[in-house]
Order: C-alpha cells, then sequence, then structure tokens
C-alpha cells in the first residue's frame, strides 16, 4: 500500500508528471496505483478497511490542490468498484463501516465549523464592547 502510495502522491508521482521522464521511460507512461488500490479492496479482510483509507483520508483533509483532490477521488472511486467486487465481507460489516465514517466526517465538519463560529462571534464581541465607562480619561497637563 505505501508503494502505490507514494506512487500516486509521493515523490514518485512528481517524476512521472514531468513530461522529459515520461517521453524517455516507458513504465513513467502509466499509473498502476489506481488499479493496485482496487485489487486490495478486493480482496481485503473487514478488520483492515479503515487501514486502507486512512492515507487516503488524510490527502483528502490536507490538501487544497485541486489535482492531488481528483486523484484521491479516482482512487476512492477504484476502493469502491473494489469492495463491491469483496464477496468476503458482509454487507452488515459494510452498511457499520460506511457508517462510522459519515459520522466521523460529520463530526470534524461540525467541530471545525463551530470553532469558526465561536472564533467570529469572539471578534464580533470584541469589536462591539465600549471602552469602559467607568475608567477616567487622563487630564490634560496644565501649563
Amino acid at each position: 500500500q505505501e508503494v502505490f502510495f507514494s506512487e500516486l502522491f509521493g515523490q514518485v508521482a512528481d517524476e512521472k508528471e514531468v513530461e522529459a521522464i515520461k517521453a524517455k521511460y516507458f513504465e513513467a507512461q502509466f499509473i498502476k496505483g489506481y488499479d493496485a488500490y482496487g485489487l486490495l479492496a478486493k480482496f481485503i479482510s473487514p478488520s483492515c478497511l479503515n487501514q486502507l483509507l486512512q492515507p487516503v483520508k488524510g490527502v483528502l483533509e490536507s490538501t487544497h490542490i485541486r489535482r492531488i483532490a481528483n486523484k484521491a477521488e479516482t482512487v476512492l472511486i477504484k476502493v469502491v468498484h473494489g469492495l463491491m467486487a469483496n464477496s468476503s465481507i458482509p454487507i452488515e460489516t459494510m452498511m457499520v463501516f460506511i457508517n462510522s465514517l459519515l459520522a466521523q466526517l460529520v463530526n470534524d465538519t461540525v467541530e471545525k465549523n463551530l470553532s469558526k463560529t465561536e472564533q467570529n462571534v469572539k471578534a464580533n464581541l470584541q469589536a462591539r464592547l465600549p471602552e469602559s465607562c467607568l475608567l477616567l480619561q487622563q487630564v490634560a497637563p496644565r501649563g
């Protein structure tokens, strides 16, 4: 899995995108990491599902680059197709796994939105508060 991940998102992926390398080396023209993730999903046991998706999930959470997000989306599509063909995972287990992923995603999203909202509320509150009327202003110097 680490090899496939490196091919899709690591230094190997960066090297494969260079046109000179693509033209020179035949193996740089094709990316087999997508198909490999599909095969892994097709034969994976239920206990290892989270280990398969965790690195891709980390990429999706940390990137803001559209090209990398598209790669992660393609990996997830291949994983879904592989999981649909996997006969060793009962449908009940798959549904529980999907439910846990969605619940975790919703919780993370809600926490992020709440923290942003709390920061905005604090900033607005600080901007609205007038200076205390109990503080005495400095007296102008005489003389």
